[in-house]
């Protein structure tokens, strides 16, 4: 059958004989794959399972660790601390950017990179390692006072030098001007004066470093001084000799007074120009001769306008009286003529006076126009002095300028060329030693606590990884969840193991003697219901009879089929001891071998197996020949094997065993069928058909998940009505079992025989 058509096939024997919740739960197991999901408390069982594996990992892991870091010779950690302090970048201090105050400066990273480089770096390393004589061996020296302790090869310094750097720590502390320095030797006081000769080698190294560049600096100094100095003398000379030719004393004061005469010209000749325009119009004014208009001129409290005022009042009374005199009296009238004789004399003055105004107006005119003209010479005399004057200053400035930056800049060259001398006979440095090394008291290695602790985390890290990997490989079933979870069934019951060293069960000290006359051969006690009635087992093949009394609705199961999916996994323990719960409930039992290839029960039973149910269907004998009583236990009845036969499956099949079975029907409350298991043969598979219910039979830690679900599929298939599971051997002692027998392992002993 293909896996597509067994599917459909065990999907709809689980609906016909399965209630829902069951086929609920079968369905999720139909695909042969474990649902369970992993929790908490599954992980705390598997802990618990596996605890010895973890107590035995940790526990040599730790060992281990332990001898290793007690048979570790011992190392030391000296420890030293510079300080870098920040320095310009120009030795001589030609930047004279002021740096900022210590306590807010941010050090410059790379400069400390550098420094934490050179502690580093070989020479350094090499120069301490010939100096202290040190060797490739850790805390070993040569002698210094040893006439070959000077001559090292070229091989052993590499080899003393990569010991050296191994050895040597150099780091620079975060967001601070300090490097710390640390060497690891098991000789203390070798460590300290590595260190110590380390920080001197550095500090030296930076002072003659610093004198060096000081002194080439004062060299070059020198040299340059020199040609510079001859500079200086030309520019003063070309000065000099350009103030000769060009008769210039006193430039500055010179220009000044240039400067204020062109200033004051500038402000006269407006002044001038201003004047002659407004002579100029009073004049043209005049030359008009009209004598209102030269009235409405500047007035002038005496002078002609004045008189022109007053005589053209004259004028004016004059013409009134005239004209009054005349209207009145007629132009022949003495007075009228007087009057126009005087108005004739008054209008003539009036023109000898406007005569005057315009001859004087003209003379004021030509003067201002004559002064104009002068001023306007000398501005521009003082203009072309003033530009020639500019002329030779800028010149003159160019090279006074020359000459003072060639000054300066010699005087700046001598100041820093004594300095440099100075500070070339001075031992300077930006290194400071924060922490000289001092001889470690306590060895920093190895750390005994420490490493013991993580020797037992290891270990239960290990054992952990190891039961892990353990459980993951076993793929046996361990507890009834597994069970129930792979073949969608009920647990009916739990039976725990009680057994001995070598996997016996124990016999009941009450009941040896019984036990040795039922069992003489084997001295095996597999009936614990019998030797050993208020004991944990005893109790949970009550509890199964319980289940499967209780698991038809109606009335109880009659024929009760026991088997499993592969040998050696309890049932016929189970069958024994089943049949004889029940027997002890007051019902007539009877419990037939139906295993005709490997018998058994007449082994456990101490019974005769000349005949048994082989010879029944084989029609050798009848059926009340084959059934026989078992002493010890009243009610309970036994039908063997009986000897071996060609063709188990067929007989076991046939017409003849469902007749049997119904006449034992008539004379037994309850058959128990002690079958083969399901995948060896087809023997219980075909017996399933003629049971009211099958208990299938799980070997805890024996019995692999694949052969459950396979024989759960086949008993499926022909419509078995599989009761449940009966989970077998449950080591109340590992966390592995269901939990019942894990969590509430101790309420076992309630039942035990020695609490009564």
């Amino acid at each position: 059958m293909v896996p597509e058509q067994r599917s459909i096939v065990l999907s709809d024997a689980v609906a016909e004989v399965s209630p829902a919740p069951l086929r609920s739960a079968f369905q999720r197991a139909e695909g042969y794959v474990d649902q369970q999901q992993p929790t908490l408390w599954l992980y705390w069982r598997l802990l618990i399972q596996y605890r010895y594996t973890i107590l035995a990992a940790t526990l040599i892991t730790a060992s281990i660790t332990a001898i290793v870091t007690f048979r570790m010779t011992p190392q030391y950690e000296a420890v030293s601390r510079l300080a870098i302090k920040s320095s310009e970048s120009d030795i001589l201090g030609f930047d004279q950017k002021q740096q900022a105050d210590d306590s807010t400066y941010e050090p410059d990273r790379s400069e400390v990179e550098t420094q934490v480089r050179i502690l580093e770096s070989d020479a350094l390393a090499s120069e301490i390692i010939r100096k202290l004589g040190l060797t490739s061996t850790p805390g070993v020296t040569r002698p210094p006072n040893a006439e070959e302790a000077g001559k090292i090869s070229v091989k052993e310094e590499e080899e003393a030098l990569a010991l050296f750097h191994k050895s040597l720590i150099v780091m620079a502390m975060p967001r601070t001007r300090i490097i710390e320095l640390r060497y690891i030797s098991p000789n203390p006081a070798l460590a300290a004066r590595i260190l110590d000769s380390l920080t001197e080698a550095y500090v030296e190294r930076s002072i003659r470093s610093r004198f060096e560049s000081t002194t080439q600096a004062s060299t070059w100094l020198g040299r340059q001084l020199s040609e510079l100095q001859m500079k200086v003398q030309m520019a003063q000379q070309k000065l000099v000799d350009y103030q000769r030719q060009n008769d210039i004393v006193g430039l500055d004061d010179k220009q000044n007074i240039v400067t204020s005469r062109l200033d004051q010209l500038n402000k006269e000749m407006t002044e001038a120009e201003s004047d002659r325009i407004r002579r100029e119009s009073d004049y043209k004014i005049a030359l008009s001769g009209d004598a209102e208009q030269i009235s409405q001129m500047s007035p002038m409290p005496t002078g002609p306008t004045a008189v022109l005022d007053k005589l053209r009042a004259q004028e004016a009374d004059l013409k009134t009286q005239s004209a009054q005199l005349s209207t009145k009296f007629g132009s022949s009238y003495p007075q009228v003529v007087e009057v126009k004789a005087q108005l004739e004399q008054v209008q003539a003055n009036i023109r000898t006076t406007v005569a005057e105004l315009s001859a004087r107006m003209k003379n004021n005119y030509i003067a201002a126009l004559n002064r104009e003209r002068m001023l306007r010479v000398a501005l521009e005399q003082q203009k072309q002095e003033a530009n020639g004057l500019n002329q030779r200053a800028i010149e003159y400035n160019i090279l006074k300028r020359d000459a003072e930056t060639s000054r300066d800049l010699y005087e700046g060259l001598l100041k820093k060329l004594k300095e440099a001398e100075i500070s070339a006979g001075l031992r300077s440095t930006n290194i400071q030693i924060v922490d000289q090394a001092r001889v470690p008291s306590e060895p920093s290695r190895p750390r005994k606590a420490l490493n013991i602790a993580l020797g037992v985390i290891l270990g239960l890290v290990t054992g952990i990884v190891i039961s892990g990997t353990i459980a993951a490989m076993d793929s046996t079933v361990h507890s009834g969840e597994e069970a129930e979870s792979i073949t969608g069934l009920g647990s009916l019951g739990f039976i725990p193991q009680s057994a001995d060293q070598n996997g016996k069960l124990l016999p009941s000290k009450n009941n040896a003697k019984g036990l040795r006359a039922l069992l003489p051969d084997s001295g095996v006690d597999s009936i614990v219901s019998l030797t050993k009635p208020n004991s944990n087992a005893s109790e949970s093949y009550r509890a199964l009879r319980t289940s499967i009394l209780l698991s038809s609705a109606g009335k109880p199961p009659k024929v009760i089929l026991v088997t499993s999916a592969l040998p050696q996994e309890g049932k016929t323990t189970t069958s024994i001891n089943m049949a004889v719960t029940f027997a002890q409930r007051g019902g007539r039992v009877l419990i037939i071998d139906c295993d005709l290839r490997r018998p058994s029960l007449h082994k456990r039973l101490n019974m005769d197996a000349t005949v048994g149910l082989s010879t029944l269907l084989a029609g050798n004998s009848k059926p009340d020949e084959v059934v026989k009583p078992v002493p010890e236990c009243p009610n309970l009845y036994a039908v063997p094997a009986g000897p071996h036969s060609p063709r188990p499956a067929e007989l076991v099949g046939s017409a003849v065993m469902s007749d049997n079975l119904a006449y034992w029907k008539l004379h037994f409350d309850h058959i128990i069928l002690d079958s083969p298991p399901v995948l060896s043969v087809t023997d219980a598979v075909i017996l399933s058909s003629n049971a009211d219910t099958v208990a299938l039979v799980v070997r805890a830690n024996k019995t692999p998940k694949a052969a459950l679900r396979r024989a759960r599929a086949m008993l499926a298939q022909v419509n078995a009505k599989v009761a449940g599971v009966v989970v077998n051997a449950v080591n109340q002692t590992r966390g592995g079992g269901y939990y019942y027998y894990g969590s509430y392992k101790n309420y076992g002993s309630y039942y035990s025989e020695e609490s009564l």
